[in-house]
């Protein structure tokens, strides 16, 4: 039975990478173009450059706006539960969507405060977990685990921050 199975598995594998191969796509490049080089939900892409100050090896700095828009769902969980101070009512909807349109390319202290509290709250207050990888390349290293630790205040320094010793990979 272990040998059948085997074989007839062995047989789906071989018909899979035939298909794939000759039937999806004849030219190598169309995976890499249409699949992994796609953008998928909760993910951004940004100019990498090193963080100078003191940090851990897994330390993620993450731009403003890049913050805003990959966290929208979580603030806005977030600001749903609040009290907006000019009506005395907990934000609406279209509220919460002015606030995170003007806060891509702006500062605002409410968004900033609400940001140190998903990371303080992430992974007993380590931050919150991300993936960061350079594509397309899929080579050893080249996707790591980092933690964000710190959102940049300033919309206009659009890098994502990480330690120069992860820049190898």
């Amino acid at each position: 039975r272990e040998s059948k199975t085997a074989v007839a598995m062995q047989k789906m594998a071989d018909f899979y990478v035939n298909y794939f191969s000759n039937v999806m796509s004849r030219k190598p490049g169309t995976w890499r173009k249409h699949v992994y080089g796609g953008r998928l939900f909760f993910t951004g892409r940004a100019v990498i450059s090193s963080i100078s100050d003191p940090h851990h090896y897994q330390d993620l700095h993450l731009p403003w706006g890049v913050a805003v828009q990959l966290l929208e769902l979580h603030l806005t969980s977030l600001l749903l539960k609040m009290v907006d101070p000019d009506t005395g009512r907990v934000y609406t909807p279209n509220k919460i969507s002015k606030i995170l349109t003007e806060a891509v390319t702006q500062y605002n202290p409410l968004i900033d405060s609400l940001f140190k509290k998903l990371i303080v709250e992430a992974n007993g207050g380590r931050g919150i977990a991300a993936t960061l990888q350079r594509n397309p390349t899929l080579e050893k290293a080249s996707s790591q685990l980092f933690f964000i630790v710190f959102v940049k205040p300033d919309p206009g320094d659009v890098t994502i921050g990480i330690p120069n010793t992860a820049l190898v990979g």
